[in-house]
């Protein structure tokens, strides 16, 4: 019994330890609150304990393939599991990939250490506590550089990187499984850890790599989209000054008013933003013309009523407040706004937005 005892633990660390890879680096995207966390480890380890006792007692399989029952018992468990994260299929691909590739190196190290160093004692049971041991040790950082990378804010712009990124794992998990066909830990071999610990190195600086690189291609690409952006801007704001020039000269000097891409023709009394007549009505190009010789100042709307509208202002009429949100409106797509001030200085303003 106590051999069944130590198979569940060496069982629970290697499980637990896959489970954590594939789901830690995007915990946050299932937005699970404690209670919901502890429940599915609560359901983790059910699952574990009565499949792996099934397994033994039922199945009668022995302790000797206790490798097979983890794999049995590890597959259906994340691929239920990927069913939660159906949007993030390919980067949960990776980390599953991940998750399978880790087993052999801890329970690897564990197995090297029972044998090598512990040839006395009950073998599965300081197999058991090796790997535990090597997994506490190796787990953390491995999951603080997944969750580096999978919360990489520039993931969304990298799409295509997890279609092909998962392949990693499942290459160094080839060179594991193939490197312990002749690299047995039944021999002693020191080449036997070795690989695995220049496997997990590996592994952890090509995360961090990848990680670096990602941030550092798609800043790249961002700033270079922002340059041609401010290309096309800087063009098309030298365009709309031509054309603003080019209407002004149309004008006599002493009808014309321009401000910033607002030019006012007193004239023939119409308004332009740029070259594009705003189709203003007379009130409307009045109001705007008080307002552009009054930049920057605060004014009242009794003011404004009785410099447009020839008359004192009476609170009951709305002709000023629809013939203002008409010129707001008119003037939208202008750098200029008129802003409505609630400070000591109560009053509307006519300024850069």
């Amino acid at each position: 019994m106590t051999e069944i005892l130590f198979g569940l633990l060496n069982t629970l660390v290697s499980i637990v330890s896959a489970q954590m890879i594939s789901l830690y680096p995007i915990w946050n995207s299932l937005k699970w609150k404690k209670h919901k966390s502890l429940l599915f480890f609560s359901g983790l380890l059910l699952y574990i304990i009565l499949s792996y006792f099934i397994a033994i007692f039922i199945f009668k399989i022995k302790l000797e393939n206790l490798q097979l029952i983890k794999m049995a018992l590890s597959v259906p468990m994340l691929t239920a599991v990927s069913f939660l994260f159906l949007k993030r299929i390919w980067q949960r691909i990776f980390l599953v990939s991940l998750a399978f590739m880790f087993g052999p190196i801890n329970s690897g190290i564990g197995l090297y250490a029972a044998q090598r160093w512990f040839i006395n004692s009950n073998v599965l049971f300081t197999e058991s506590i090796a790997t535990l041991v090597v997994t506490a040790l190796t787990l953390p950082l491995l999951l603080l550089i997944l969750k580096r990378l999978c919360n990489n804010p520039y993931m969304k712009q990298a799409v295509t990187f997890w279609r092909f990124i998962w392949l990693l794992p499942v290459l160094m998990f080839g060179i594991t499984i193939m490197t312990s066909s002749y690299l047995s830990s039944s021999d002693q071999n020191l080449s036997f850890i070795i690989v695995r610990i220049f496997i997990y190195f590996a592994l952890l600086l090509i995360c961090y790599l990848l990680d670096t690189s990602i941030r550092q291609a798609v800043q790249a690409k961002m700033a270079s989209e922002t340059a041609q952006l401010e290309r096309e801007r800087a063009e098309s704001l030298e365009k709309d000054i031509k054309a603003q020039k080019q209407l002004a000269e149309d004008i006599s000097p002493e009808s014309l008013i321009v401000c910033g891409e607002l030019t006012l023709n007193t004239a023939n009394r119409k308004a332009y933003l740029i070259d594009t007549d705003l189709k203003l009505s007379s009130k409307e190009f009045d109001l705007l013309a008080y307002l552009i010789s009054r930049e920057n100042e605060v004014m009242t709307a009794q003011e404004i009523y009785k410099a447009v509208w020839k008359s004192p202002y009476v609170s009951t009429d709305h002709a000023f407040r629809g013939c203002l949100e008409r010129l707001r409106k008119s003037i939208a797509k202008s750098s200029y706004a008129v802003n409505y001030l609630r400070t000591d200085e109560k009053g509307y303003q006519f300024t850069r937005k």
